[in-house]
């Protein structure tokens, strides 16, 4: 049994702090002391000077894979997270059948793991057998669902197509999904119109759970975007989540505000519309972005194949350019390439590696996928600063990392710092959000979002995730040159009763494990 004793409690519902008249951690449930009394060997937890919340809830993850390479989670422990939701952006390790067996063992081989399940369950007993240090809530990817029934094809669905998704949708919701990814900018995903979409939301709506959406884009054609993930949400009744929310490319700069600006009034009036982000003014994702999805029809080795057709080059490289001016190609950054032929351009942008090529800047993605055989990591300095404060500051956001469990390789700082930051950036040094809020809207509100039951709150009879941090020290140090420095200012961490920091150093207990919807 542990006695929280001292410290100040923010308990997630965003009122004022209160001080700690004592918290009990009974098994992996919480408790209010109310004269229990001591007992022999209790362990004592000092938090006088300090913060006691409840663990911070990543509202949008990619940890499915390296928590089972990497189940220490020693770069999500250490910001104070203690749950993950997971399955964004179209992809989750589930369902699995002969059709998409080879596109989700190349997703995982990327990691180093074996696929060894076929469904929900059976995914979450092999995370569990790993013994996570943090919880994770997964969502069913549905590039991955339609690539179980169509394989990575962008034909549109047939009805017997549609049946089949929907009956393996439901088969995952059952076993304890908590809702539905999607995401439009990638294949499979993105070869799904408005109607499919809503089809599949019929059955996350029917029992309540989240569709949460990487938009088909960010930038350009942000508005019809969002009007688009409207109209799913709307023909289906299903509660809309709009992952990382932001506008990409110089010439959006304002677009955040004015969308944000919007979509608050909707929230307002009753519209089921969610929304997350994160506080960094770049991006992180895959090369192949940039490419023409209809190229993308049958994968990433078909679309070697067919841009060796030069009229199919010439006529994929005159939309990218339409797409992408020179300024926005300087903003794409390269990491982790495998081919050592071309790994001297790790670290550089794209317009600078055109000319070092000689080449235009679309054809120097062409060349660096065909020399590198795999996709490339990309980080994309494309965003307004001011568009990303306004956004992570608004009271309907939730705050997200888009990252996951470090495994290898350079990754956005955002995998080691997002929590401490926006406690830091927004709470201390530009106070424009006061303690308790953030920390509602790191915990809470996603749990309530998210339908996660009996966690996000310091509540008697809560499960004990809970994080004490110093409030004056908390800060975040990744950054995107040295994006694996750890953050500070984490003094203690439970989850699940189990304490996994102790005075700001990893006891190596881990108590995490697969939630399930219900």
């Amino acid at each position: 049994m542990f006695r929280i004793v001292g410290g100040l409690i923010v308990d997630g519902t965003g009122t004022i702090p209160v001080r700690n008249p004592g918290i009990i951690i009974r098994g992996d449930k919480i408790y209010f002391a109310n004269g229990i009394r001591e007992v022999k060997n209790e362990i004592v937890i000092e938090a006088e000077g300090f913060i006691i919340a409840p663990g911070f809830i990543d509202a949008h993850s990619h940890s499915d894979v390296s928590v089972l390479k990497n189940p220490s989670a020693r770069n999500r422990i250490l910001q104070g997270i203690s749950t993950e939701v997971t399955g964004n952006c179209g992809f989750s390790p589930f369902p699995v059948t002969p059709k998409n067996e080879e596109y989700v063992r190349e997703v995982l081989k990327k990691d180093g793991v074996k696929l060894d399940w076929k469904n929900f369950e059976e995914y979450a007993i092999i995370v569990e057998r790993s013994n996570p240090a943090i919880n994770i809530a997964p969502l069913v990817g549905q590039g991955t669902l339609r690539a179980a029934v169509m394989g990575e094809s962008a034909k549109k669905p047939s009805k017997e197509d549609m049946v089949e998704m929907k009956n393996l949708l439901e088969e995952n919701l059952r076993q304890g999904a908590f809702g539905l990814s999607s995401g439009l900018e990638y294949t499979p995903s993105g070869f799904a119109d408005v109607e499919e979409l809503a089809e599949l939301c019929k059955v996350v709506s029917r029992r309540g759970r989240v569709y949460a959406t990487h938009m088909r884009d960010e930038g350009d054609f942000l508005e019809k975007s969002i009007n688009e993930s409207l109209a799913v949400s709307r023909k289906s009744g299903v509660k809309l989540e709009i992952s990382h929310l932001k506008a990409v490319k110089h010439r959006n700069w304002g677009k955040g505000v004015k969308e944000l600006t919007r979509l608050e009034k909707l929230a307002r009036k009753g519209e089921h519309v969610m929304w997350d982000a994160y506080p960094y003014d770049a991006s992180s994702t895959s090369l192949t972005i940039t490419v023409p999805k209809r190229l993308l029809d049958g994968g990433f080795t078909a679309m070697l194949g067919k841009i060796k057709d030069q009229r199919v080059r010439s006529t994929a490289k005159e939309e990218m350019a339409k797409k992408r001016n020179e300024e926005d190609w300087h903003g794409i950054v390269l990491e982790n390439i495998k081919n050592p032929k071309i790994s001297k351009y790790n670290h550089n942008n794209i317009l600078d590696i055109s000319k070092d090529m000689g080449e235009s800047c679309e054809e120097t993605v062409f060349k660096l996928l065909e020399i590198n055989q795999e996709d490339i990591s990309i980080v994309s300095h494309t965003m307004n600063e001011i568009d990303v404060d306004s956004i992570i500051i608004h009271p309907l956001t939730s705050i997200c990392s888009d990252s996951s469990v470090y495994v290898k390789g350079v990754v956005h700082p955002r995998a080691f710092g997002t929590f401490p930051r926006v406690f830091k950036k927004y709470v201390r040094d530009l106070n424009l959000c006061s303690i308790q809020e953030m920390v509602r809207k790191s915990t809470s509100l996603t749990a309530d979002r998210f339908g996660i039951k009996n966690r996000g709150y310091i509540k008697e009879k809560y499960y004990a995730d809970i994080v004490i941090f110093n409030p004056d020290t908390i800060e975040d140090k990744s950054t995107y040159e040295s994006p694996t420095l750890l953050p500070k200012g984490i003094e203690y961490l439970f989850v699940n009763g189990v304490l996994e920091i102790n005075e700001r150093k990893i006891t190596g207990e881990r108590g995490g494990k697969v939630l399930r919807a219900s």
